[in-house]
């Protein structure tokens, strides 16, 4: 073996290594958790797959020289990369998910990749491999092999595309509905969702770029220690994400989260297709029953119980138990807070706790620590973040500019 395939064969190996262990701790906790997991079910098998490829590298080659009958059908599997990644962003962003019939077409682009290669697999393995041409073959049988390897390419980049994009999407979306169901985000820091969506665009971008190039010109450049390197922090990524996954939304916040995540509606136009004079609102919320009357009653009743209750002070304050102290189902009360208030449940709440809170700071001497748990907050820091966001200013600010204007004048 040359020096150059040695140095392959120990990033090949230590990727494999990688992607290995980070497959079994998923796969452990997976054991560990029991019930309904899918979204640890499609991480465990985004790793399977991916130990599946990076075994391709090493069984085929020296030292371990696999029959070649079996060389290139790992990349049938292909993929599942992308289908299991984004069952694992819904298992994320969906409560208690199950499989249903529909969810069935997401396996149409491992069938099509499938057909795609089938001419290519029926070549005899040593001709895959590129180690001999057969000229017994016959030309028509090799282009078809060609044509077809280069259709599931072709559309291994059409999927990378979408399906990427499409996680992206959800995730971001997914930020608006952890804000209508939750007012302290202390725990349920979004920065992860921030990290996965640049690291499922980068990773698709990085391997269309690739695949193009190889395309195109015959040569990528994931070889060697870049591919190693690529496959390694692709093992590390999403086995740590896979191990430290959160559990997914609470059962209560189904009707909500499928609010949350349909499309807004358009604008209402003139015409009784909208709904117009019905007492029907137009758009996510148009089979929820309730007129503009039923909105204002309900808004009305959820604006007193806040203010009489002072709700807003329990820090774990949810949709679900302000549902329960107003006496609205969570998916009315949030109809209510987006179309009737125009604000989400995560604003709402912390509009009342800054309110109360710059009460505080004029009327008192309480340090800012006391106030922010007097108003509900566990956090200090979360407390002057959300201060800073709606006033403009940190709470120490605040107080000193407000005394700035209530100090009596110096007498001349």
């Amino acid at each position: 073996m040359t020096d150059a395939e040695i140095a392959d064969l120990m990033w090949s190996s230590a990727a494999l290594g990688v992607a290995f262990f980070a497959f079994c701790a998923v796969l452990a906790r997976r054991i560990r958790t029991g019930g309904p997991a899918l979204y640890l079910d499609a991480v465990a098998v985004f790793l399977a797959v991916q130990v599946t490829d990076m075994a391709d590298d090493l069984v085929f080659g020296p030292p371990i020289h696999a029959p070649l009958w079996a060389y290139g059908w790992q990349d049938a599997l292909l993929p599942l990369f992308m289908i299991s990644l984004w069952f694992f962003v819904r298992g994320l962003t969906e409560p208690a998910l199950r499989l249903r019939p529909r969810d069935a077409w997401h396996l149409l682009p491992l069938g099509l990749g499938l057909v795609f290669l089938l001419p290519f697999l029926s070549l005899p393995g040593p001709e895959r491999a590129g180690l001999y041409v057969d000229t017994d073959l016959g030309e028509t049988r090799v282009l078809w092999a060609e044509l077809g390897v280069l259709a599931f390419w072709v559309g291994w980049i059409g999927l990378l595309i979408g399906y990427g994009f499409a996680c992206a999407r959800r995730l971001t979306r997914h930020k608006r509905t952890i804000r209508a169901l939750f007012s302290d985000l202390s725990g349920k820091s979004l920065w992860w969702l921030d990290a996965l969506v640049a690291m499922i665009l980068g990773l698709a971008w990085v391997v269309i770029a690739d695949e193009v190039l190889i395309l195109a010109f015959d040569a990528g450049f994931l070889e060697g220690a870049a591919e190693g390197v690529h496959e390694i922090l692709l093992g590390l990524i999403f086995g740590l994400f896979g191990i430290q996954a959160k559990p997914p939304l609470p059962d209560w916040s189904a009707e909500v989260v499928a609010n949350e995540t349909a499309p807004a509606p358009p604008p209402p136009a003139t015409g009784d297709e909208t709904g117009a004079g019905t007492g029907a609102p137009p758009g996510r919320y148009a089979r929820s029953g309730l007129g503009p009357e039923d909105l204002t009653r309900l808004a009305a009743r959820l604006q007193t119980r806040m203010e009489a209750s002072r709700l807003w002070e329990d820090p774990m304050l949810t949709l679900k138990t302000l549902s329960e102290a107003t006496a609205i189902p969570p998916m009315h009360l949030s109809e209510v807070l987006n179309t009737e208030i125009g604000q989400s449940f995560f604003d709402y709440v912390n509009a009342h706790r800054i309110e109360a809170a710059c009460s505080l700071l004029a009327e008192s001497e309480l340090g800012v620590l006391e106030i922010s748990e007097a108003v509900g907050y566990n956090s200090k820091s979360t407390f002057n973040a959300n201060f800073k966001r709606i006033t403009d200013k940190t709470p120490t600010e605040w107080r000193r500019a407000l005394r700035a204007m209530t100090r009596p004048a110096a007498r001349p």
